[in-house]
Protein backbone atom coordinates (compact mmCIF):
# COMPACT_ATOMS: atom_id res chain seq x y z
CA UNK A 1 0.00 0.00 0.00
CA UNK A 2 3.10 2.24 0.61
CA UNK A 3 3.93 2.32 -3.07
CA UNK A 4 0.43 4.00 -4.06
CA UNK A 5 1.33 6.83 -1.64
CA UNK A 6 4.71 8.02 -2.92
CA UNK A 7 4.32 11.50 -4.54
CA UNK A 8 5.19 10.92 -7.77
CA UNK A 9 2.32 7.52 -7.81
CA UNK A 10 0.04 10.82 -6.48
CA UNK A 11 0.90 13.10 -9.00
CA UNK A 12 0.76 10.70 -11.86
CA UNK A 13 -2.71 10.03 -11.27
CA UNK A 14 -3.67 13.49 -10.51
CA UNK A 15 -1.90 14.07 -14.04
CA UNK A 16 -3.77 11.35 -15.98
CA UNK A 17 -7.48 12.42 -14.03
CA UNK A 18 -6.79 15.96 -15.48
CA UNK A 19 -6.38 14.65 -18.98
CA UNK A 20 -9.17 12.41 -19.08
CA UNK A 21 -11.12 15.79 -17.43
CA UNK A 22 -9.78 17.94 -20.28
CA UNK A 23 -11.24 16.06 -22.50
CA UNK A 24 -14.63 15.64 -20.94
CA UNK A 25 -14.74 19.61 -20.29
CA UNK A 26 -13.72 20.09 -24.06
CA UNK A 27 -16.71 17.66 -25.29
CA UNK A 28 -18.69 18.50 -23.18
CA UNK A 29 -18.05 22.38 -24.44
CA UNK A 30 -18.73 21.20 -27.94
CA UNK A 31 -21.96 19.58 -27.21
CA UNK A 32 -22.93 22.64 -25.03
CA UNK A 33 -21.94 25.22 -27.98
CA UNK A 34 -23.67 22.65 -31.08
CA UNK A 35 -20.88 23.55 -32.77
CA UNK A 36 -19.66 21.19 -35.55
CA UNK A 37 -16.39 19.94 -34.98
CA UNK A 38 -13.46 18.98 -37.30
CA UNK A 39 -13.47 15.18 -37.37
CA UNK A 40 -9.95 15.51 -39.37
CA UNK A 41 -8.21 17.50 -36.97
CA UNK A 42 -9.10 15.26 -33.83
CA UNK A 43 -8.23 11.84 -36.43
CA UNK A 44 -5.12 13.25 -36.89
CA UNK A 45 -4.66 14.15 -33.13
CA UNK A 46 -5.59 10.42 -32.24
CA UNK A 47 -3.15 8.84 -34.14
CA UNK A 48 -0.65 10.96 -33.14
CA UNK A 49 -1.33 10.81 -29.14
CA UNK A 50 -1.75 6.58 -29.56
CA UNK A 51 1.77 6.43 -31.70
CA UNK A 52 2.92 9.05 -28.78
CA UNK A 53 1.83 7.30 -25.67
CA UNK A 54 2.52 4.00 -26.96
CA UNK A 55 6.50 4.67 -28.10
CA UNK A 56 7.08 6.95 -24.79
CA UNK A 57 6.16 4.22 -22.80
CA UNK A 58 7.63 1.95 -24.68
CA UNK A 59 11.11 3.82 -24.52
CA UNK A 60 10.82 4.60 -20.74
CA UNK A 61 9.01 1.52 -19.77
CA UNK A 62 7.07 3.81 -16.59
CA UNK A 63 4.10 3.50 -16.66
CA UNK A 64 4.07 6.42 -13.90
CA UNK A 65 6.12 8.50 -16.72
CA UNK A 66 3.51 8.07 -19.47
CA UNK A 67 0.40 7.98 -17.04
CA UNK A 68 -1.27 11.35 -18.53
CA UNK A 69 0.07 10.02 -22.52
CA UNK A 70 -1.70 6.35 -22.34
CA UNK A 71 -5.19 8.17 -20.96
CA UNK A 72 -4.80 10.29 -23.46
CA UNK A 73 -4.72 7.51 -26.52
CA UNK A 74 -8.31 6.78 -24.79
CA UNK A 75 -9.74 9.95 -24.43
CA UNK A 76 -8.27 11.30 -28.27
CA UNK A 77 -9.49 8.22 -29.96
CA UNK A 78 -13.11 8.70 -28.11
CA UNK A 79 -13.37 12.06 -29.17
CA UNK A 80 -12.26 11.24 -32.38
CA UNK A 81 -15.01 8.57 -32.75
CA UNK A 82 -17.57 11.46 -30.71
CA UNK A 83 -16.66 13.91 -33.39
CA UNK A 84 -16.88 11.58 -36.11
CA UNK A 85 -20.38 10.75 -35.97
CA UNK A 86 -21.40 14.20 -34.79
CA UNK A 87 -19.20 16.68 -36.81
CA UNK A 88 -18.23 16.55 -40.43
CA UNK A 89 -14.72 15.16 -41.88
CA UNK A 90 -13.15 17.77 -44.16
CA UNK A 91 -10.58 16.50 -47.09
CA UNK A 92 -7.45 17.11 -44.79
CA UNK A 93 -5.32 20.24 -45.80
CA UNK A 94 -1.97 20.22 -47.32
CA UNK A 95 -0.20 21.51 -43.91
CA UNK A 96 -2.19 18.36 -42.28
CA UNK A 97 -1.25 16.10 -44.87
CA UNK A 98 2.10 17.05 -43.97
CA UNK A 99 1.71 16.96 -40.70
CA UNK A 100 0.08 13.11 -41.43
CA UNK A 101 3.08 12.26 -43.39
CA UNK A 102 5.33 13.36 -40.93
CA UNK A 103 3.96 10.92 -38.60
CA UNK A 104 3.84 8.23 -40.50
CA UNK A 105 7.11 8.53 -41.42
CA UNK A 106 7.99 8.76 -37.96
CA UNK A 107 6.29 5.39 -37.15
CA UNK A 108 7.99 3.61 -39.95
CA UNK A 109 11.16 4.58 -39.50
CA UNK A 110 10.63 3.71 -35.60
CA UNK A 111 9.39 0.33 -36.72
CA UNK A 112 12.05 0.15 -38.96
CA UNK A 113 14.57 0.63 -36.56
CA UNK A 114 12.86 -0.89 -33.45
CA UNK A 115 13.45 2.15 -31.85
CA UNK A 116 10.77 3.77 -29.80
CA UNK A 117 12.68 6.61 -28.50
CA UNK A 118 13.46 7.84 -32.22
CA UNK A 119 9.56 7.46 -32.90
CA UNK A 120 8.92 9.11 -29.75
CA UNK A 121 11.30 12.40 -30.97
CA UNK A 122 10.17 12.58 -34.73
CA UNK A 123 6.71 12.32 -33.36
CA UNK A 124 7.25 15.47 -30.68
CA UNK A 125 7.64 17.32 -34.37
CA UNK A 126 4.39 15.96 -35.86
CA UNK A 127 2.67 16.95 -32.09
CA UNK A 128 4.69 20.48 -32.76
CA UNK A 129 3.03 20.82 -36.58
CA UNK A 130 -0.32 19.43 -35.21
CA UNK A 131 -0.88 22.21 -33.71
CA UNK A 132 -0.38 24.72 -35.72
CA UNK A 133 -3.44 25.07 -37.55
CA UNK A 134 -5.85 25.43 -34.18
CA UNK A 135 -2.81 28.00 -32.93
CA UNK A 136 -3.90 30.10 -36.76
CA UNK A 137 -7.67 29.73 -35.72
CA UNK A 138 -7.17 30.57 -32.36
CA UNK A 139 -5.40 33.47 -33.35
CA UNK A 140 -8.03 34.80 -35.54
CA UNK A 141 -10.83 34.10 -33.75
CA UNK A 142 -9.90 33.81 -29.59
CA UNK A 143 -13.59 32.98 -28.24
CA UNK A 144 -13.94 30.28 -30.76
CA UNK A 145 -11.33 28.63 -28.18
CA UNK A 146 -12.64 27.86 -24.82
CA UNK A 147 -9.94 28.17 -21.95
CA UNK A 148 -11.07 25.80 -19.40
CA UNK A 149 -9.50 22.51 -21.58
CA UNK A 150 -6.31 23.69 -22.59
CA UNK A 151 -5.71 25.22 -18.63
CA UNK A 152 -6.12 21.69 -17.39
CA UNK A 153 -4.54 19.86 -20.07
CA UNK A 154 -1.53 22.14 -19.44
CA UNK A 155 -1.80 21.51 -15.30
CA UNK A 156 -1.65 17.58 -16.70
CA UNK A 157 1.37 17.81 -18.37
CA UNK A 158 2.91 19.99 -15.93
CA UNK A 159 2.56 17.65 -13.75
CA UNK A 160 3.79 14.87 -16.03
CA UNK A 161 6.82 17.02 -15.90
CA UNK A 162 6.97 16.77 -12.40
CA UNK A 163 6.56 13.13 -12.41
CA UNK A 164 9.77 12.55 -15.15
CA UNK A 165 11.46 14.82 -12.58
CA UNK A 166 11.11 12.60 -9.55
CA UNK A 167 11.31 9.25 -11.61
CA UNK A 168 14.82 10.89 -13.34
CA UNK A 169 16.85 8.46 -14.63
CA UNK A 170 19.08 10.45 -16.65
CA UNK A 171 17.40 10.11 -20.26
CA UNK A 172 16.84 13.65 -21.71
CA UNK A 173 14.29 12.01 -23.78
CA UNK A 174 11.50 11.09 -21.52
CA UNK A 175 11.14 14.80 -20.93
CA UNK A 176 10.62 15.90 -24.32
CA UNK A 177 6.90 14.96 -24.83
CA UNK A 178 5.92 16.27 -21.50
CA UNK A 179 7.53 19.67 -22.13
CA UNK A 180 6.42 19.67 -25.93
CA UNK A 181 2.75 18.96 -24.69
CA UNK A 182 2.98 21.05 -22.03
CA UNK A 183 4.10 24.30 -24.05
CA UNK A 184 1.81 23.25 -26.77
CA UNK A 185 -1.21 23.57 -25.00
CA UNK A 186 -0.60 26.41 -22.74
CA UNK A 187 0.18 28.38 -25.85
CA UNK A 188 -3.57 27.75 -27.20
CA UNK A 189 -4.27 28.58 -23.77
CA UNK A 190 -2.92 32.30 -23.93
CA UNK A 191 -4.59 32.94 -27.48
CA UNK A 192 -7.76 31.69 -26.11
CA UNK A 193 -7.34 34.34 -23.36
CA UNK A 194 -6.60 36.68 -25.76
CA UNK A 195 -8.94 39.66 -26.24
CA UNK A 196 -11.22 38.56 -22.68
Amino acid sequence: MEEYLTPDFILAVISAAFNLTGIGVYNYLVLKKKKKPNATMWAMWAGIATASGISYFLMNDDVLKAAPLLVGIVGCNATFLFFLVRGKFNKPTPIEQGIIAIGLISITAGLALHDATYTNILLQFATLLSFLPIFKYTWERPDREHCLPWLIWSMAFGLQIIVVWIRWEGHWTDIVAPINVTALDFIVLLLALRRR
